[in-house]
């Protein structure tokens, strides 16, 4: 997208540099024909500034956005220059939590930081928006961001959303050093829609805390349901490249090198190779101008919500464990439509207007072609004592 328009309504208004207009910047080794200024020039101009009566305004520091190849790059065999251009838009996140532990004779707090990534998203005035996941920043007490040249600088929460995964952080310029303003990028934001199976993908983050790491691979499935152990679900972009634990909230980029994706590390397993996910860069910016309209868990997403957390029962499970097969309800949101009509935990959904169903994609699919009075008749497996009774419920939403 050669023009990007935040929908983002904020005191001061969001720059987004159309990333045809791109001026070159410094990378060692790529284009060193060009002298970045030293940190005594930067300092000198802002003293400058500063003494002829002049704040240091956004337009000293205008962050520049990286660029997109002009080509794609389908076999990714040489994604050197995409990530050059790419790292000075992805940052590193510290994030520190603090317990406090009572063993009798003594009360101690413990201190612990955990490693994460995030991705440049947009500046207003004196301050820079950065993109993360939610984890990330739950319960954390102080977060401090590194930048691409190694420096810090201390970051607030602006608001996150639980549901969505997402969470955005802001940064007050004065923090950073006149050498990073300088040299820093938004990154450019692509379209998710426009994804397809196969094509390359590159993944950028602080994999394990040890500094950013560049993995590549391609985008293996769209619109994959990922459930999570807190009973979230996400409609996701599947990858082949690696997303280690402190990748998350960092960057997928196709091979244009335009982000397309929000890395998740929140589901890993070590028995599992080859499958990384992504949060779509299109369900991101919906969030984002969600956030910043101070309705963080709002969505627009078509059809209508049950407000159950559901699990698959296979037939493999069916078997094993002798229940009946469907969408097992683990547990109901309070106000929601399947609490009004007393639908209750443990229950197993297994037809819907008397359809089999065995999977919560399959229900999520029936209720986005539903709309707001629409009613289903749910064929429900009640648990009493050691069997099941099969109930009926009309559901109006």
């Amino acid at each position: 997208m050669n023009n990007i328009v935040l929908l983002i309504k904020i005191k001061a208004k969001l720059f987004h540099p159309n990333c045809k207009d791109t001026a070159l910047t410094y990378f060692p080794g790529v284009n060193s024909e060009v002298t970045p200024p030293t940190r005594e020039q930067l300092k000198q101009k802002e003293e400058n500034n500063m003494s002829s009566g002049k704040l240091t305004t956004m337009k000293n520091y205008e962050i520049k956005s990286t660029t997109v190849s002009e080509k794609n790059v389908s076999n990714l065999n040489n994604v050197s220059d995409i990530v050059s251009n790419s790292m000075p838009s992805i940052v590193s996140i510290t994030a520190t939590t603090y317990e406090s532990y009572d063993f009798g004779v003594s009360k101690q707090t413990i201190e612990t930081p955990s490693s994460a990534s995030g991705v440049i998203y947009a500046q207003a005035e004196n301050e820079l928006f950065i993109i993360t996941n939610h984890h990330v920043i739950e319960g954390a007490e102080n977060l401090t961001v590194s930048w691409f040249d190694g420096t810090t600088s201390p970051a607030e929460v602006v608001g996150s959303s639980k549901t969505n995964e997402i969470a955005l952080l802001k940064v007050n310029m004065k923090d950073m050093e006149p050498i990073t303003k300088e040299n820093i990028k938004i990154a450019v934001i692509g379209d998710s829609e426009k994804c397809i199976v196969g094509e390359g993908t590159i993944a950028i983050g602080n994999a394990l805390g040890y500094g950013q790491t560049v993995t590549d691979g391609i985008i293996s499935a769209l619109n994959r349901d990922v459930y999570f152990s807190d009973g979230t679900i996400l409609n996701m972009i599947q990858t082949s490249a690696a997303i280690n634990p402190g990748n998350s909230g960092g960057a997928l980029l196709n091979a244009k090198g335009e982000l397309i994706g929000i890395n998740s590390a929140k589901y890993a397993d070590t028995n599992v190779e080859g499958i990384g996910y992504a949060i779509p860069i299109n369900k991101v910016t919906e969030v984002i101008s969600n956030i910043l309209e101070g309705n963080p868990e709002e969505t627009t997403e078509k059809g209508v919500k049950l407000g159950i957390i559901g699990y698959d029962i296979t037939e493999q499970m069916s078997e094993i464990y002798k229940m009946p097969i469907g969408v097992c309800i683990q547990s109901l949101e309070e106000n929601s439509v399947a609490s009004k009509f007393k639908l209750k935990s443990g229950d197993i959904i297994t037809k819907v207007n008397k359809i089999p169903i065995s999977s919560m994609t399959q229900l999520k699919s029936i209720l986005e072609s539903l709309q707001k009075g629409d009613t289903l008749e749910l064929t429900i497996q009640r648990q009493v004592e050691e069997s099941f009774d099969e109930v009926i419920i009309n559901v109006t939403f």
